[in-house]
């Protein structure tokens, strides 16, 4: 029995052919400019965002920012972190952040200034890397423009940078160039695999920046195994060199850890793994799976159509490479925000820039018509998304930058435990804390609570509870 064909109207069908004939168009303009254009709008995106932030008057909003930065500040000036400064992030954030540091000096607004311009950096890199694997699904390069606009579906994605370092833009870079370097059919710097040398360069990179992620965030844990997986399918000495990698990086970024001996270590444990189970979030997991979607707006179609295209990609794409790394990591990444950690849109970044790869994907395998709707959308989205930061105020309100000046506490009032006004003190006129606990907000003082410990010590709990 065959089934029946589905006809369209022949007014639908004079437009999709329209829209095809353009896209044919546009496909061949592309076809030798596409990864400079990826390149462009990304950093003009990046740049605008930052401009936007930067110069509304009095000091620079910080966000959450002000703790990557002042424990930076302080790693810089000798301060042991997990011992003498509380944090339940690894410790390579604070360890970028404390190199920013130490090129700026005592310039603090330098030193900011820095944050901003290495975080928009990062965001870049992540967005021509997501280019770069939609491409390699399909072969089509305006699948690649289209994948590298989905990332601006969400208004903070190149807002965000703007306010200063922010943990999850380095994750999600870390991460994609270690699956990119993972590749069967990539070596380092895009040499092929037949290179021995190349491939064996691009195993051992590949493990460093798979640690790299998981230095930057834990619950990146997925990254190195997946690539792992990866090599696996070229045989032990891949995985050989891909552990070696990971175990060399690892080591750079616990140097300083290990450098405090067994406080050092049991302080970090209990900071990055113990207090997770003290983490407050709000909601239930359905809750966070129906939020989720609802801060991407008008951008939630695009992020339906990515979902799909990874998903299929997964399964049947097993030419120019495959995306199952991709979709292994983006379902770990949507878990994890639907599981328990959605405090705010940047948490979707990883999951977006997965989702975005689908994107293309659906963009590159359906046809010029598809290809041609699929991009106008997205770029639309990124149009809409960084000029007016997401709407016009007629179906969605633009993100509010509304805000005052921030408040700075004078120098002589600061004194723990410290408000914001006063984190914001300590950064700007660089003040030394006075407790481990500066940003004692409510994971910490769930903790302090628990292990019946002081909100005003100078040194953080060095012993297991």
């Amino acid at each position: 029995m065959v089934a029946a064909e589905v006809s369209l109207p022949s007014s639908v069908e004079r437009v999709l052919a329209a829209v095809a004939s353009v896209q044919r168009r546009v496909d061949a303009a592309l076809a030798e400019r596409w990864r400079a254009l990826v390149l462009v709008l990304a950093t003009v995106a990046q740049t605008v965002s930052a401009f936007r932030v930067l110069s509304r008057p009095g000091y620079p909003r910080l966000r959450d920012s002000k703790i990557f930065e002042y424990v930076g500040w302080q790693l810089a000036r000798g301060t042991t972190l997990y011992v003498e400064t509380f944090e339940v992030k690894p410790p390579l954030s604070f360890e970028t952040t404390a190199l920013l540091s130490l090129i700026a000096g005592d310039d603090q607004l330098l030193y900011h200034h820095l944050n901003v311009a290495l975080t928009c950096a990062v965001a870049v890199l992540a967005v021509a890397l997501v280019a770069e694997f939609a491409h390699a699904l399909c072969g089509e390069p305006a699948a690649a423009v289209a994948a590298a606009c989905s990332l601006y579906v969400l208004p903070q994605f190149a807002l965000r940078s703007g306010f200063g370092f922010k943990a999850k833009y380095f994750v999600l870079a870390a991460g994609l160039l270690a699956l990119w370097l993972a590749r069967d059919d990539v070596g380092v710097l895009g040499r092929v695999a037949g290179d021995g040398r190349a491939r064996s360069a691009s195993d051992v990179l590949a493990g460093v920046a798979a640690a790299a992620a998981v230095g930057y965030w834990q619950l990146a844990a997925v990254v190195p195994v997946v690539v792992l997986g990866m090599a696996a399918r070229r045989g032990r000495r891949a995985v050989g060199r891909v552990v070696a990698g990971g175990a060399l990086a690892s080591l750079v970024v616990l140097a300083p850890v290990l450098a405090a001996g067994v406080d050092g270590v049991v302080a970090m444990v209990n900071q990055t793994v113990l207090v997770s189970r003290y983490a407050t979030q709000g909601g239930s997991a359905l809750d966070r799976a129906v939020r989720a979607p609802n801060m991407l707006y008008w951008g939630r179609p695009l992020f339906a159509v990515g979902l799909v295209g990874l998903a299929v990609a997964a399964v049947h794409g097993r030419d120019r490479g495959g995306a199952w790394p991709l979709a292994a990591c983006g379902a770990w990444f949507l878990g994890v925000v639907v599981a328990f950690d959605l405090d705010a849109a940047p948490d979707l970044f990883p999951t977006l820039a997965f989702v975005a790869v689908g994107v293309g994907v659906v963009a590159g395998r359906r046809g010029p018509a598809v290809r041609g709707v699929v991009l106008s959308l997205a770029v639309a989205a990124a149009v809409v998304n960084v000029a007016f930061l997401g709407g016009f105020g007629v179906v969605v309100e633009p993100f509010d930058l509304a805000e005052g000046p921030p408040s700075v506490a004078e120098p002589e009032t600061v004194a723990a435990p410290y408000s914001t006004a006063e984190h914001h003190a300590l950064l700007w006129h660089g003040i030394p804390a006075e407790t481990c606990h500066v940003f004692f907000g409510p994971t910490q003082r769930a903790w302090v609570a628990a292990v019946d410990g002081d909100p005003l010590a100078e040194r953080c709990r060095t012993t297991f509870p």
